[in-house]
């Protein structure tokens, strides 16, 4: 069966054409789109970095301050008190992961919109990496000055 690529009459040796994003493959498997390079690599390392600052900046908060300074998500929390360092850490990166992939499905289903969705990841992160890091300088300034 030979396909019309792009109305031009160009036939194709392949029998079948796999949609992938805004463009079309030769087929070579089923999950052709999935051995291709991400399209949001930058972005989802950003997104790695600022949530590994998250976790060392909440681990030092909690491990100086920790009657002053508690886990204010009730989630990561109940891993915090049930596994410790150890289970918040595989809560965060989870989540961290889960974005990571639906990103990257939406940005292979509709070009931009992946990005906006990690661009969105990545200031929500910062901002927690931003209020942790003012948290700790507050309680600094505090025990320098007591």
């Amino acid at each position: 069966m030979a396909s019309d690529i792009c109305g031009l009459g160009v036939a194709s040796k392949f029998s079948t054409l796999v949609s992938c994003g805004s463009r079309f493959l030769p087929s070579e498997g089923r999950f052709r789109c999935v051995r291709d390079k991400s399209q949001i690599e930058k972005l989802s390392l950003f997104l790695i970095a600022l949530s590994l600052a998250d976790l060392l900046t909440t681990y030092v908060l909690l491990y100086n301050y920790f009657p002053d300074v508690y886990e204010a998500n009730p989630v990561a929390q109940w891993f915090l008190l049930r596994w410790n360092i150890l289970g918040m850490t595989l809560f965060k990166f989870s989540l961290v992961a889960s974005v990571i992939v639906m990103g990257e499905i939406i940005e292979r289903h509709r070009r931009g919109l992946g990005k906006v969705v990690m661009i969105f990841a990545c200031v929500a992160a910062s901002a927690v990496v931003f209020q942790g890091l003012q948290i700790y300088s507050d309680l600094a300034m505090e025990g320098l000055a007591g």
